[in-house]
């Protein structure tokens, strides 16, 4: 009977059927439900009235603590509002029980309010003597709002039971009809999906062939059975009309898939000239064909770019940069290619950039240095040419300090030629004792003399110290020594002048001598003097003698420190000619190093070139 049905009317049976259950069950769950919602409502009103009795009980308190008439007006009215509720509250019951308790309420609280009069006029009098009726008031309003308590306790409590027994039939109903319905669901559902199922076995088998035949385990298809009128006949001719189909999409896709393993095994080998040309109805075969060919076209033109890049690197012109395609895979291979090529570049790019920094910066610290070496050579020969001079200027001062002592040592002679006079004065002198008084006055023109003497020499034993420091310091390359020279020629010029003067005071001592022998008695004493102080002048010679020697001495330490410091200059020369060719020679490499990166093409030459000449 059903095999014939329409699947879509078989499967309407089932909605059919579920409203046919859900109507009944709305109904009885109406029912049902307004009954427990009117339980419901009538225990929250019971609820309420145990609330407003509290409250009624506790102005009746606020009233005991703080008497007045507001107060006393509050509770009445409490109490009276409570009334009127339990009154509108036994009209919607129907349990005489209940009805009985809201009575029996509504007159204990006609009593309450009676006996709270009473009390609320002793409490506002304040009435002593009425106390122990006050007393007696308030224990029969506590029992009485104890009575009404319990009996609105009872009524609250009766009443949620009833609420209580109303769900729980609505429950046990609700619980029956699902099981009702369950079953007719499943009964129903049974027997439909069991017609299903055989004509989706049915179905089935033929697709098994069919799929068989796809996944070539089988050569064969069967045909469907597409003998029925329903959904799975019809489905059947379709599957019978796109089994031809595929069987000649299989036969295309084969052809295709042939083809395309030659190609990709060709572009395994590096061939990326051949692509896939065979075509088939199979639409996803024919996009995946047309996918491998862009692949193997677009990866040849990203090798060909590649290959263009190199070939720049190779004619040194860095500045090309290969970039990635915003379809390539992040961290995949040709992004890691592209970023390796990137980095090659960038790291030839940076030596570029810092053999370029450092050839321009060698090439101006060469020519800094070049300048350098030439002045320090110009300073060496300079310094070698004062040298020269510094040591003809000591041969000289040598020469006159030797002509000094020379000179020093005459003066002794002199000095015993003096001493051998003063000592024939001397024996004269007995002879002209009248001419002494002369003679004496004469000897002390003589010591003044030899003071004058003495100031030269020890002057000249200064300047001689000082030709010492000055030989030490070699400033200026000796001038000081000429300075020194000259001073000592002035100290030996006024010591010849000093003894040429002693002559003439003793030449005209001996001539007063000669007028004065009647005096010699007297100028035996002046003669002695006389030969001491001649002899202090021959010690002073010699010291001056000892100290030209040892003038000429330091002089000569002078001369030879001055000779080895011409031969160091010497070395100093020959040591900056050989830097000057190391510079040279430096300069020369950077300027080929400039040359060759300045020759290669990048990004940021000019840059650095612009920074380089700038500082």
């Amino acid at each position: 009977m059903l095999k014939n049905l329409d699947i879509g009317k078989k499967i309407f049976i089932f909605p059919l059927l579920f409203m046919f259950v859900m109507i009944i069950c709305a109904f009885l769950y109406h029912n049902s439900i307004s009954y427990v919602e009117n339980r419901t409502s009538i225990s929250e009103n019971a609820n309420v009235l145990a609330k407003d009795l509290l409250d009624s009980r506790i102005s009746v308190y606020q009233f005991m603590l703080e008497t007045n008439i507001d107060k006393r007006d509050k509770v009445i009215e409490n109490f009276e509002t409570l009334s009127k509720n339990i009154a509108l509250f036994k009209n919607r019951l129907h349990i005489p029980k209940n009805i009985l308790l809201c009575e029996e309420s509504i007159e204990l609280i006609s009593t309450y309010l009676k006996i709270f009069n009473n009390m609320a006029n002793i409490k506002l009098k304040e009435n002593n003597e009425n106390l122990k009726e006050y007393n007696q008031d308030i224990l029969k309003m506590a029992n009485i709002g104890k009575d009404l308590e319990n009996k609105i306790f009872a009524l609250n409590e009766d009443i949620v039971n009833i609420r209580n027994d109303a769900i729980k039939a609505l429950t046990t109903q609700l619980t029956i009809l699902g099981f009702i319905t369950i079953l007719i669901f499943f009964l129903a559902s049974s027997f439909i999906s069991r017609n299903i199922a055989k004509s989706l076995n049915n179905f089935k088998d033929g697709l098994q062939s069919f799929f068989d035949y796809l996944n070539r385990k089988s050569d064969k298809i069967l045909a469907l059975d597409d003998s029925s009128t329903n959904e799975f006949g019809t489905m059947a001719k379709l599957v019978n009309q796109n089994i031809d189909i595929t069987k000649e999409s299989i036969i295309q896709d084969n052809r295709v898939i042939n083809e395309a393993q030659i190609v990709m095994s060709r572009v395994s080998n590096g061939w990326y000239s051949q692509l896939i040309e065979a075509t088939t109805i199979n639409q996803p075969l024919n996009d995946f064909k047309n996918n491998v060919n862009s692949m193997i076209v677009t990866t040849k033109e990203r090798f060909e770019k590649i290959d263009e890049i190199l070939q720049s690197y190779i004619n040194y012109d860095y500045r090309p940069i290969l970039e990635a395609q915003k379809n390539d895979e992040i961290g995949g291979v040709l992004e890691r290619l592209v970023y390796g090529i990137n980095e090659l570049q960038n790291a030839i790019v940076k030596m570029l950039k810092n053999n370029l920094q450092n050839g321009m910066t060698l090439e101006k610290s060469s020519q800094i240095l070049i300048k350098n070496v030439d002045i320090l050579n110009l300073s060496s020969n300079s310094a070698a040419a004062s040298l020269e001079q510094t040591a003809a200027a000591l041969e000289e001062i040598n020469a006159t300090v030797i002509n000094n002592t020379n000179n020093v040592i005459q003066m002794s002679k002199y000095s015993n030629e003096v001493n051998n006079s003063a000592k024939k004065g001397q024996e004269m002198a007995k002879n002209t004792a009248t001419a002494m008084e002369d003679i004496t006055n004469q000897v002390m023109n003589i010591n003044e003399a030899i003071l004058v003497i003495d100031q030269i020499a020890f002057q000249t034993n200064i300047l001689s110290l000082n030709a010492a420091v000055e030989a030490a310091t070699a400033g200026e390359a000796g001038k000081g020594f000429a300075v020194v020279a000259q001073e000592v020629r002035n100290l030996a010029s006024r010591s010849a002048e000093a003894a040429k003067e002693i002559k003439n005071i003793v030449e005209m001592a001996t001539l007063k001598t000669n007028e004065g022998k009647e005096i010699s008695n007297l100028m035996i004493s002046g003669y002695k003097e006389l030969l001491d102080n001649i002899e202090k002048q021959a010690v002073m010679i010699r010291e001056i003698s000892n100290s030209s020697k040892e003038q000429e001495s330091g002089i000569s330490q002078i001369n030879n420190a001055v000779n080895q410091l011409d031969q160091q200059t010497q070395q100093n020369a020959s040591i900056a000619s050989k830097t000057q060719d190391i510079a040279l020679q430096t300069d020369t490499l950077s300027k080929e190093i400039v040359k060759e990166v300045l020759e290669k093409r990048f990004i940021g030459k000019n840059e650095i070139i612009d920074n380089i000449n700038s500082k």
